[in-house]
């Protein structure tokens, strides 16, 4: 599945990103834990509201539903997967072992609605640690498509930070 084609747009100088190298590429990897680094304010919501309390459920299930609706949208292209599976797994293989997010306020003014909106977010690291295997090329995915609420406006940029090792 073809995420991105430069060709297809007016900006110069990327390169087209496809979804299929990514989970090839990453499948690779044995890994059991990972570091995330959220570089831009992210908003994630969780029981109807905003939040920095996250742990790897809660981030797979936003991840999950960022890139599948991505790719149904824009790639006319309906993900085939067990994501009650997926989510399930998450919780029971991965945990939460450091989180250093806090919460980064800020606003912008929109024009249409003629009034200043506040735009908060969390920022800071997450380390998670367990079976990651079957989630990296997600979370890679991820940094390129970042994750919650107002990507538009360049929000929930992360990155992986440390060392990924092959198997």
């Amino acid at each position: 599945m073809l995420i991105y084609d430069s060709k297809s747009h007016i900006k110069e100088g990327y390169e087209a990103l496809d979804s299929n190298e990514v989970f090839l590429e990453f499948q690779k990897f044995d890994c059991s834990k990972v570091t995330l680094q959220f570089i831009a304010p992210t908003r994630i919501k969780y029981d109807g509201r905003l939040t920095k309390e996250i742990d790897f459920e809660i981030f797979v299930r936003n991840l999950l539903r960022r890139l599948s609706w991505l790719s149904e949208i824009h790639c006319d292209e309906k993900w085939d997967m067990d994501w009650k599976g997926i989510i399930n797994r998450s919780k029971k293989r991965v945990e939460t072992v450091n989180s250093d997010l806090r919460w980064y306020d800020w606003e912008r003014y929109s024009g249409r609605q003629d009034t200043k909106l506040k735009m908060g977010g969390f920022m800071g690291e997450i380390t998670f640690e367990g079976d990651l295997a079957e989630f990296l090329p997600f979370i890679k995915l991820g940094e390129y498509l970042h994750i919650g609420k107002g990507t538009v406006y360049g929000l929930g940029r992360y990155e992986i930070t440390g060392k990924l090792e092959q198997g």
